[in-house]
């Protein structure tokens, strides 16, 4: 029997860049993994939270759990359950990491992280905190997953009770879920895998990019070129703009089909 060759053109590609910005530290980790036909294309992005010095031990520390995850345990069916089981051994990783940090005397860390796998031609995630997941399709940005924020969550609440919602900008520094959080309850995650069209593509950030490009430049960069010289792209125009206190930034970009 002659084995069926995979088709080129359905085939996802990944690529990524980061940037420290004005901070001391690169807080941000990302993996992206190659194609496999079995277990897919996996992008894992976490942003390191606590001391500038110690986030991102928390940010490595999940990124390798979710990478170890993808690499040494057999892929599910279901993408989205996969998905939730690498970021729950991220989250078991961090929270092994606090235990050892306690003992020493050092304090707390966690991450927000986002894990995003596509394979055949079908795209799920898992996240925590406030690492963003879009598709891009046709030039339109649409996020897919839900930040975790307390400035969200206060709106949402005082619309509901007809309260006119307060809309301080310091709520959204605020973080309500995360990985290695103490009693963490939230994790957002796409059941329903997105059904992947040729030249869609898929961004994942961190939340040093919010706000720094409008939506229509975001789009045009990341649509400007393969994956890494499109993520390239995002970094190098953030870098262009030489903000006084820029934090750090990552970009993953997956394209899939031609």
């Amino acid at each position: 029997m002659i084995a069926q060759m995979p088709d080129l053109q359905w085939i996802p590609q990944a690529g990524g860049a980061q940037w420290r910005g004005t901070r001391q530290e690169q807080n941000d980790v990302m993996f992206l993994s190659d194609y496999d036909p079995g277990r897919g294309l996996l992008i894992a992005l976490a942003d390191g939270i606590g001391t500038e010095t110690d986030a991102g031990n928390a940010a490595r520390t999940a990124v390798a759990a979710i990478r170890e995850d993808y690499l040494q345990r057999e892929p599910m069916p279901a993408l989205h359950r996969q998905t939730l089981r690498m970021i729950g051994r991220a989250h078991s990783a961090v929270r092994a990491l606090n235990d050892r940090n306690e003992a020493e005397g050092l304090p707390p860390v966690g991450a927000s992280a986002a894990c995003v796998l596509i394979r055949d031609r079908r795209a799920a995630f898992s996240s925590a905190g406030n690492v963003r997941v879009f598709l891009i399709r046709s030039g339109k940005l649409l996020q897919l997953n839900r930040d975790h924020l307390l400035s969200l969550e206060a709106e949402e609440r005082d619309i509901l009770s007809g309260e006119a919602p307060d809309l301080d900008p310091e709520w959204a520094k605020r973080i309500t879920a995360f990985i290695g959080m103490d009693g963490l309850q939230k994790i957002d995650c796409l059941q329903t895998p997105v059904f992947l069209l040729p030249r869609d593509r898929i961004l994942v950030m961190s939340s040093g990019l919010y706000g720094v490009l409008s939506e229509e430049e975001l789009v045009r960069l990341a649509e400007s070129g393969p994956p890494q010289q499109a993520a390239e792209a995002i970094i190098n125009r953030v870098r262009s703009l030489g903000q006084p206190s820029q934090s750090n930034i990552s970009a993953a970009l997956a394209q899939f089909g031609q």
